[in-house]
């Protein structure tokens, strides 16, 4: 199988849902699903097979989630990534802590000899001389007029004798953001979702009226070259891990010297049904001693983990 790193450009604002009510504040990202989703639309169209019974069509494709990035980017950037702080408050930039936490470990620092305070990075960074500088996504705000699907109409309900429902009060994310994610599957397949990323495909909410519009802005390929083993790995959770694939990794780990991992309750939409499941949090840190080579991570992890991926070792760390 072939390895791309793809960047999208939002060419219209960008509603991935998150709504309470009639307020729709769009998610920063776009879940993998939501791009599937799209391909799986577009062949379905090829194959002129509209309305009717709803069937499955697979693709097969493993993406990771897609946030926002740079042209020059090179690699997935952990978003929340827990280990990155200001060492002075005036900088314009963040470091990152885990180099301070593993020579802790090892007896080339004394305990408290270097002060470092987690969780306090950016949402979304790039990496610039060593360092992580903040990614700023603009957002647009307005107000539509929501249609009934069947009538098309301005929809309505009705809840305590009171009618409401006219409006939907949006908070979308501006054209031109760069987003990126990682791409594994076959040469064909990986060519299907090139070819349409060129055209462009609609993802998130209120498609109809034009939101949603992502086309192609450049890729990559990933050559997988060997990475020596090493006694001693960070690794860094991208997107949306499973918990379940998190406690099968744990099983491969012989010491924990660090951790700091969050866990999420998730409800997705699995082609025509909703899902809940529970993800762990984009930025969560293990830092471990392990007998495996734990960059064999970084691949299966898009296989296995549904939108997220294990990130060994980023070079942020300066491990």
């Amino acid at each position: 199988m072939m390895h791309y790193l793809v960047k999208v450009k939002n060419e219209t604002p960008l509603v991935i849902n998150y709504s309470s009510g009639n307020y729709y504040r769009s998610l920063d990202y776009i879940p993998s699903s939501s791009i599937i989703g799209a391909l799986k639309a577009r062949r379905l169209t090829e194959k002129k097979i509209w309305g009717g019974e709803i069937r499955e069509e697979k693709i097969d494709l493993y993406l990771t989630d897609a946030y926002p990035s740079t042209t020059q980017e090179k690699q997935l950037n952990p978003p929340s990534l827990v280990t990155l702080y200001k060492k002075n408050e005036t900088d314009d930039y963040f470091v990152d802590g885990a180099r301070v936490i593993i020579e802790t470990y090892q007896g080339k620092k004394k305990w408290g000899e270097e002060v470092i305070r987690l969780k306090k990075g950016p949402r979304n960074w790039f990496m610039k001389n060593g360092n992580a500088y903040p990614i700023q996504i603009e957002r647009i705000s307005t107000n539509i007029l929501k249609l009934d699907d069947e009538l098309k109409i301005a929809y309505q309900e009705t809840k305590n004798n009171e009618k409401t429902g006219y409006l939907a009060h949006i908070e979308s994310i501006s054209p031109g953001n760069i987003f990126a994610f990682e791409a594994i599957g076959e040469e064909e397949q990986l060519n299907f979702l090139l070819d349409t990323l060129k055209e462009g495909i609609f993802v998130g909410s209120f498609k109809t009226k034009g939101y949603g519009l992502l086309k192609l802005k450049d890729y990559s390929e990933i050559t997988e070259k060997e990475k020596p083993k090493n006694s001693l790995y960070t690794l860094d959770f991208y997107g949306n891990v499973s918990y379940s694939y998190f406690q099968e990794i744990k099983s491969m780990l012989k010491n924990v010297i660090f951790e700091s991992i969050g866990i999420e309750k998730r409800k997705r939409l699995n082609y025509n049904e909703w899902v809940i499941d529970y993800t762990i949090r984009s930025g969560s840190v293990l830092i471990a001693e392990s007998d495996r080579n734990l960059y064999e991570l970084e691949t299966e992890s898009i296989i296995k983990s549904d939108g997220g991926k294990i990130v060994i070792n980023h070079p942020i760390h300066r491990l």
